[in-house]
């Protein structure tokens, strides 16, 4: 028997499906719609008109098939899906410290997260910022950049970047769905954007590429 088995929560089914299957399963990861993919639908010219309106309201498809909704559907998703599916499978006890970190991961995007300093700014441990960070990022919120380094060991210590798998998720957080000439984190939005296609176009096309970011 062959079967197929989706969900919009990632949580829901690893923890529904008991059996690993291994040998006897394929696992795809369906992201947000991909800028090859809105471009293929729409056509070069449409694409481009809309590219301010994707680095704002992001590639989730019910975003795109309701235009002048997006805000809603945004809104009505981080709640569904952020604050309701992961406090109910990951065993969080104190939503007002995820929704915290949520925020300060999504004002620092593109910068060096330091775990210290996060667990002084929101007031728990650093063990609680690592543990609520890996469910965030197994939930598909949210993935890390790890620093490149020719020294592995140093690889491991240093402070990784962490960004959204949809820029709309990303600013329905922060509550800021403004126009990019009223923005200050115009630099932000687009980062956040190129890394995720990035990461879209490695996993679909199967380019075993490593992701790092690097800086002088």
């Amino acid at each position: 028997m062959q079967l197929i088995v989706s969900g919009s929560s990632a949580f829901e089914l690893n923890n529904l499906i008991n059996e690993p299957l291994t040998g006897r399963k394929w696992e795809y990861h369906l992201y947000p719609i991909s800028w090859e993919e809105f471009e293929n639908e729409f056509g070069y010219v449409k694409s481009e008109q809309e590219l301010e309106l994707r680095l704002r309201f992001g590639m989730f498809p019910d975003v795109i098939n309701n235009k002048g909704e997006e805000n809603e559907v945004l809104n009505e998703l981080v709640t569904s899906y952020l604050y309701k599916d992961i406090l109910a499978f990951g065993g969080i006890r104190k939503p007002e410290i995820l929704e915290k970190l949520l925020k300060a991961l999504a004002l620092q995007v593109g910068s060096e997260v330091n775990y210290k300093e996060l667990s002084r700014l929101i007031g728990v441990s650093k063990n609680t910022i690592n543990s609520y960070i890996d469910l965030l990022a197994k939930g598909y919120v949210i993935f890390k950049l790890p620093n490149f380094s020719k020294n592995l060991r140093t690889e491991i210590r240093t402070n990784q970047k962490i960004y959204f798998y949809d820029n709309g998720v990303r600013n329905a957080i922060i509550g800021n769905f403004n126009p990019l000439d009223l923005r200050i984190d115009v630099g932000l939005l687009w980062e956040n954007f190129l890394i995720s296609e990035r990461l879209k176009k490695n996993d679909y096309y199967k380019l075993k590429a490593t992701p790092f970011f690097w800086r002088t």
